[in-house]
């Protein structure tokens, strides 16, 4: 069964005492676009301890099989808390999942490695603009982890990088839908503290399916 994460994510919002009005940054407006993507975690192979990969790799081991050098070539190493996705001639073939000692052919190969050891990021000072049109800064800290080596090293340049920014998106929006205080029993960004943080967890899961993080 796949390992589960903690889920980790809150907010402090303060009043911020300009009055000058905010923006939403372009970002805010394009975060649609990684919803076409979709989860493709689905398309994660393990491979084998033994990895002979395509015809071209192996023809060419066959010619270079004298060559005693390449023997120390077909060792690859995964470490605890870190998978690897295998790539043969630039094409994505699988990742090594389990720690140990793989036996792989080395002519094309190419390893990308990522950490799936558990994040904290801290999201500070972030101008958001509330339902009423009020300037105010929020912050928060999300924990995450990253679980699948081809989301992480195949769809995106920087997984850190690109949860941050999707966080911080996230946070703009889901701030944005309430007024900072309201009259009693009325939603605010002061009274629905848990629910918004929910909110928060649920809609940010749904922006880093792409990298393969879990929130």
């Amino acid at each position: 069964s796949p390992p589960h994460f903690p889920r980790d994510i809150s907010a402090m919002i303060d009043p911020l005492t300009s009055q000058r009005s905010l923006q939403v940054p372009v970002q805010a407006r394009m975060v649609g676009m990684f919803d076409a993507v979709g989860n493709t975690s689905d398309d994660d192979v393990a491979l084998p301890g033994l990895v002979t990969g395509p015809s071209l790799s192996k023809a060419v081991a066959c010619i270079c099989c004298p060559n005693i050098l390449q023997s120390v070539g077909w060792c690859a190493q995964v470490n605890q808390n870190e998978k690897k996705a295998v790539l043969y001639w630039g094409k994505y073939v699988g990742m090594l999942t389990e720690p140990g000692m793989y036996c792989m052919n080395p002519w094309g190969r190419s390893l990308r490695v990522v950490s799936t050891k558990f994040n904290t990021m801290e999201l500070k000072d972030i101008k958001v603009v509330d339902a009423r049109g009020n300037p105010i800064i929020i912050s928060g800290v999300v924990t995450y982890a990253l679980r699948s080596a081809k989301c992480a090293c195949i769809n995106v340049e920087k997984p850190e990088h690109f949860t941050r920014l999707q966080a911080a998106v996230v946070m703009k929006q889901v701030a944005g839908r309430y007024p900072y205080s309201a009259a009693p029993g009325q939603p605010s960004l002061q009274a629905e503290g848990p629910a918004v943080s929910n909110e928060l967890v649920g809609l940010l899961r749904q922006k880093v399916e792409v990298v393969g993080a879990e929130v």
